[in-house]
């Protein structure tokens, strides 16, 4: 399992927390903003999210969490049933937690963590949107964002 840590999420406040080590990217992005992973065994605290200045991110572990006041139910495919994506749910251009479908209704929001979860060529991209640092397949696009 990989992490997005709120998602890649994401997600976005004054909290303090930790990323733990399942396999995810840890790093600094091209914005000064921190990604952080999340531990899918459990072995973080559901839920916290990381503020280091840039964009916000949260531990996303497997079955979801809340995290900012939003639901992220997955961060990445692995974390939905057979057959579903996870998406990033948008609203008025602000993110809004996550949710497993069959399909997402623009690709470019499925939430991944590498790119062998994204199809069409597309690859799993580190986006910056309405504070929360989320990877998607190709990148949110701007115009969606705050």
């Amino acid at each position: 399992m990989r992490a997005m840590k709120c998602l890649w999420l994401v997600v976005l406040a004054g909290c303090n927390g930790s990323g733990g080590s399942d396999g995810g990217v840890d790093g600094s992005g091209m914005d000064g903003s921190t990604e952080a992973s999340v531990d899918d065994s459990g072995g973080t605290q559901d839920g916290t999210a990381q503020d280091t200045g840039g964009a916000t991110t949260c531990t996303v572990p497997k079955g979801g969490t809340t995290c900012n006041g939003l639901t992220w139910q997955c961060d990445e495919t692995d974390d939905c049933l057979a057959g579903q994506a996870c998406c990033l749910k948008l609203d008025m251009m602000n993110v809004g937690g996550s949710t497993c479908m069959g399909f997402c209704n623009n690709p470019k929001l499925q939430l991944c963590q590498n790119t062998s979860e994204c199809s069409g060529g597309a690859i799993c991209v580190a986006t910056t949107c309405s504070g929360y640092l989320v990877k998607t397949c190709g990148g949110v696009p701007a115009m969606l964002c705050k």
